[in-house]
This record gives structure tokens, sequence and C-alpha cells, in this order.
């Protein structure tokens, strides 16, 4: 059975460049019980015709396209009201993940329904350097923790936040738009929430991109 509907929540400005690797890993999951909600914050490149044909292929892609907005979180904001799946993974359109991750977050899932689940994390660059970041709970998979000692570990990022919640989690706490890395603020605060939290070795392929939103150099005065 596959009676847990799963949401991707994927923002992206002008990502022309890796979007089709992350949409396709999300295609490839053994598990078929899925939507992408994928928000096109006003792009000026080919990212909005590229996510309406794969949305002419694929109905349960869900092309949300609005107007230019200045931080990740309010792109993310602005799919939360076109959820409609029981859980909602966090992805990045320059990322992508293991064609098994919601077969694995099903398993988990039905044996412990935990309100969160967290993958291991590898990170990558386009000269296929990689180098794994989080397996587990510090090493471990059998571990279910609480949502308030997550949160102590996120603090120092010994666990990391681009976790699968439950959607009314998302959903009440929303994305923090006051300041540039809002989301990193949020996804604590989630993790806060939880009453339990479980750990899959499901991979989540995280791209060291230097001309990221993020990590662009106009950007980091913002961060700080």
């Amino acid at each position: 059975m596959e009676d847990i509907k799963f949401t991707f929540l994927m923002p992206c400005w002008n990502g022309e460049k890796y979007i089709e690797q992350a949409i396709d890993s999300v295609l490839s999951q053994t598990y078929n019980n899925w939507e992408l909600v994928f928000i096109d914050n006003g792009s000026s490149d080919n990212t909005g015709k590229i996510i309406d044909e794969y949305a002419n292929h694929d109905k349960r892609i869900i092309p949300v396209h609005i107007t230019h907005l200045d931080t990740v979180s309010k792109s993310r904001n602005a799919g939360i009201p076109f959820i409609t799946g029981d859980y909602t993974q966090l992805l990045d359109s320059d990322d992508y993940i293991s064609h098994d991750m919601l077969e694995k977050y099903y398993k988990i899932i039905k044996s412990t329904n935990c309100d969160i689940c967290l993958s291991d994390v590898i990170t990558f660059n386009d000269k296929n350097e990689t180098k794994l970041m989080f397996k587990g709970f510090l090493g471990d998979y059998s571990q279910i923790i609480s949502g308030k000692k997550a949160f102590f570990y996120s603090i120092d990022w010994r666990i990391h936040a681009w976790l699968c919640a439950k959607s009314f989690i998302i959903k009440n706490i929303k994305f923090d738009t006051t300041n540039f890395v809002g989301d990193e603020y949020s996804t604590r605060l989630m993790l806060a929430q939880a009453a339990d939290i479980a750990f899959t070795d499901a991979i989540y392929f995280y791209r060291n991109n230097p001309l990221s939103t993020g990590k662009h150099p106009k950007n980091q005065l913002k961060k700080m």
C-alpha cells in the first residue's frame, strides 16, 4: 500500500542549470504517492518553461509561478497553500535525492508514526567530489529522539534540517521572513515542535553551489 502521501516543496529562482536533475530524482522514486509543489520565484531564465513542460507530462507536479520575492522563505511560504500531502520534504532545486527516499520514509513512519524523518546527507560539487556529512543520529539509525533533543543538536549542525515533517507542522510554523536566513530559524522550530524524530539511510544530496542565493558574495552581509 501507498496510503501516505508525500509533498516535495521546491522553491527556485533562475535554476535552469540544475532543476532537471532535482525533478528527475523525484520522478525516479520507487514510491509513487507524492506531489511536487514547485515555486518558480519570478525566474528570468527558462525555469518556468521547464517546470511547465514537466507538469504537462505528470499531473503530480504543481507549478506555482509568482512575482520574484527576495528570500527563499517567502518563496516556500507561497507554496504552502498548495500542500496536500501528509508529510512534506524540503528539497532545494539544485539538490537531488536517492530514488528510494520515500520508500524508506514510508517504512519508518509506519513503524514509528514519527513526526519528522531525517535522511543521510552527502554533499557534492560540479567536480563530482562528495563527502558524507550526516549519517543517522550521530551514526545510529535505531534511535528515535525528541524534538527538544533534536533542536539542541541542530544548533551546531550535528543534526541537519533538510527534513521531512508532518505537513501540519510546516503549515503551522511556516518560514520566517524577517531575515535572510529565516529558513534556518524556522526549521529548528519545526524540529522543536516534533514529538519524535526518526532516521533513515535514504540520501539527500546537497550541492555545494557557490552561485546559490545563500552563498552568493553579495548576500553575505544579509546572512550576518
